[in-house]
Parts: C-alpha cells; structure tokens; sequence
C-alpha cells in the first residue's frame, strides 16, 4: 500500500503532462500543500501520543519495519559500541580468538516519536520487548570475520531495545563471537598478537555505520586475560570499495602481548640449568670415564624434553625464538660432550706413548763382550750405574745408537704435545664454554626485546 503523500502526488501530478505552464505551476501548488497538510497531520498524531499509543501502533503492524528510516533522504547513521565483558580465549593453533561483549547500535527513527513523561528525565526509554522489537526496523549489521557466534538467552534473551521520545533507538545484545585471527610466531614467546574486529553492512547508500564518538570499544580496567596482556584497542571507521559499492566497515584492532615469566619459569631457566650441569665434566679427572660420560649423556637426555618447547609452542613449520634458544643450548650440551670425546682420545694416546717409550739402560757396543756385561751384575741383577753391552751384527754400534737417539727425541716431542694438548683442551674449555653461552644470551635477549623496549616493553 502506497504512503498517503506519495498517492496524492500520483493522482495530482499524472495528468500534468499534458497541461499549459500555468495550469502546471497552479496543480504544483496545491500538490505542495497537500504534502504540507499531511506531514502536519502525521507530526501531530506522533508528538501528541503517549508511549502506550506507540505500542499499541507498533502491535498493529501500522509501522512499517520492512522500510529504513527517511526512506527518500540520506542514509541511515548507526553509532555503534562494544563493551568488552571478557576475552575468554585465544586460541594460537586454530588462529582465532574470543569475545564476550555486549554489542550496542544507535540510530534514530522519526516515525517513532512519542510525548516524553514529564516525571522524567530527558533520558527516558520504552523499553519493547523481544517479541514487539521485531516489527520494527533495525540495522542487518554482521561481524566479518566471525567464525561462530551466539546470544545469550539465560535467564531470557539478553537483549534491551529501548525508545527515547524523539525517536533515537538503542538496541544492546550480549554477544559472544570467535573471531578469526592471522598470528605471527616467528618471535614466540617475545611475540605480540594482532587481531581485528571487523562490523559490516549494507552499501552507504542506504545505512552508515561509525563507531560512537570515534572510539567505540570498552574496556575495562579490571580485564584480566590467561597468558596475555591487552596492551591497547584501536578503533577506527574504514570504508570498503568493491564492485558492488561502498560498504562502511569500521574495524577495531587488538594487540596482545604475551607474558614472559610463565615460559621464563618453565623453559629458559631450566634450559640455562641443564646447559650449566653439562660444564661441571671440565673439573671432573678425564680418566673418570663413567662418571664424565654419565654426565654428558643425562644432561642430553634433558635437553630433549624441551626441543620444541615441551608441547607448549604452537605447531609452525618455523621457527620461533624459544625454538632458536633451546636447540642453540643443546648444541652446547652436545659440545661438551664431544669435548670429553676429544680429551679422552688424547689422554689414551699419551698413555700409549709414555708405555712405548725405549728403554734408557739399554745401548749398543761392540760385539758380544760377555765379561762386561757379568761385571755389571751385582746379585744377579744390573746396577743402577752400569749398563747392558748387547751384539750388534746388523749396523755398527754408532748407526744403531744415533738413530734410536732420533727416535727418542721424536716420541718425546709427540708425548709432549699430546699431553699438552688434553690438558690445554679442559683449561681452553672451561673459559671458552660460558663465554660462548654469554655472548650467545647477550645477542639473543637483545635481539628478540632490547629493540622493543621504547615500544612499551615487550619483554
């Protein structure tokens, strides 16, 4: 059924086409107050009713809700505002996160006008209930980025639609929503999480939706969120062009910022623990073999139950910062295991040596001079000054003598830098080691938060 103005404009205005000018101008002239006569007669049957005349009009489906408000004029304003009752989750491995928040829209709808109580307020409301709420006009508003989203309905449907005098409309819903949420772990645990909230439409053409005084999302103070901290909210109104038109798109922006200590308790203490343990083997004895080799091989064994983080970091194909710090301290663990291996070897190749070296009362002279060699025996054994006289036939006595005089001084020269060797590798490795380890922990901290400390410090 045609408005009573726009039926008047038809029966007047069609056989106009036809007519002179001044018949034309003359037929526009009483169009006019017509229109004029009607606006009058509507605004006085809504500014003179009371709020019971509203719902009593409002029941009888005399208003129509499948229409916007000025329908013919400008596009409809909605002010919209979130109040964030709780961040329930943030979930990294399926990459989204949740919001239980009470989602509040504002516009106004002068078909809805009512005479205000004079014993209240200015801010006085009819309140409508679920059931009248639905016969009335309201915004086809959508959440983007929405995975999943419910009312809540205990004890009854939470919702509040309430009616001022001059039309304005307020219509609030508690609303939790899982939204989606592209992370970042590169940085883990040092990581901060960005995610949007994203409030669609339909084309600007017909509605305009805005946050509420340019920052519509609530938080409040006492917000407490596991393993995270709200470092701040951004809201911002966007517009988004597509061949379809131009959609208002307002987005709210949440950084998180992870806490540190849970995974400082749990994993880079006692990682640093473990990699600490490994150096005591440096001031064990080398030849105490099961108890160096014991060492190495349990602090190993506990390096692995923290490779990946112990299950506590999400499953990425990169690798994170926690990754980098426990796999670079297993590389150490493993290190001073080799270190044993190495002195280990040295040792028994000095043993060998100091085992192989040639007998020092023993020289070549001439050829079977048996009387001296029974001058030497005291007792049936050799004196500490004499020496043994064994036959020569091969060589003559001063070849055989100047070569194993080369040979001694050989072996000697290698049983030295052997045991120098074993003995310089434990003293080099128990400077070398936590050195190593400092400048590493140096480079890593400053790397991963000493460039974000000015950026409200993330570690």
């Amino acid at each position: 059924m045609l408005p009573a103005w726009l039926s008047v404009a038809k029966s007047q205005l069609g056989p106009l086409l036809f007519f002179d000018p001044g018949v034309y101008l003359q037929e526009l002239l009483k169009v006019a107050t017509s229109l004029l006569r009607l606006a009058v007669e509507g605004c006085q049957k809504s500014c003179n009713r009371s709020a019971e005349d509203l719902l009593v009009w409002i029941k009888n489906k005399d208003y129509d809700g499948s229409v916007r408000p000025n329908v013919t004029g400008g596009p409809v304003v909605i002010d919209i505002e979130t109040y964030i009752s709780s961040v329930s989750s943030i979930d990294e491995k399926d990459m989204e996160f949740s919001l239980d928040m009470f989602f509040r829209q504002r516009w106004k709808d002068s078909r809805l006008t009512y005479q205000p109580l004079p014993d209240k307020g200015i801010n006085q409301r009819v309140i409508l209930s679920p059931e009248l709420s639905k016969y009335v006009w309201q915004p086809d508003l959508y959440f983007r980025n929405s995975k999943d989203a419910r009312f809540h309905m205990v004890p009854t449907q939470n919702v509040l639609f309430g009616v001022s005098p001059d039309g304005s409309i307020l219509l609030s819903a508690r609303i939790t929503t899982v939204l989606a949420c592209q992370m970042n772990f590169r940085e883990f645990p040092m990581d901060r999480q960005t995610c949007h909230f994203y409030v669609d439409s339909q084309t600007e053409d017909n509605v305009l939706v805005r946050w509420r005084n340019g920052q519509g999302v609530i938080v409040p103070e006492e917000l407490e969120i596991p393993q995270y901290d709200l470092n701040r909210v951004v809201s911002k109104d966007r517009k988004g062009v597509y061949n379809t038109g131009v959609f208002s798109e307002p987005e709210a922006t949440f950084v998180f910022k992870r806490r540190l200590m849970f995974y400082v308790y749990g994993f880079y203490l006692p990682v640093t623990l473990v990699v600490l343990l490994s150096w005591i083997s440096f001031w064990i004895d080398p030849e105490s073999t099961p108890a160096r080799v014991s060492l190495g091989v349990i602090t190993i064994l506990a390096m692995g139950n923290y490779l990946h983080g112990g299950g506590a970091t999400p499953n990425v194909s990169y690798a994170t910062a926690l990754d980098v710090y426990v796999i670079t301290s297993f590389v150490f663990v493993f290190a001073s295991l080799m270190e044993y291996a190495a002195v280990h070897c040295a040792l028994v190749k000095y043993q060998e040596s100091d085992l192989n070296e040639p007998c020092k009362l023993v020289k070549f002279g001439n050829p079977v001079e048996s009387q001296d060699s029974e001058e030497g025996m005291v007792n049936g054994s050799f004196s500490s000054s004499s020496t043994v006289q064994l036959p020569v036939t091969l060589r003559s006595n001063e070849e055989r003598g100047h070569t194993l005089r080369r040979k001694s001084i050989a072996q000697e020269a290698k049983l030295y830098y052997i045991q120098f060797n074993y003995k310089s590798l434990e003293s080099y490795s128990r400077v070398a080691f936590p050195l190593l380890f400092a400048i590493f922990n140096v480079i890593y901290w400053f790397t991963y938060c000493g460039s974000k400390v000015g950026d409200q410090g993330i570690c």
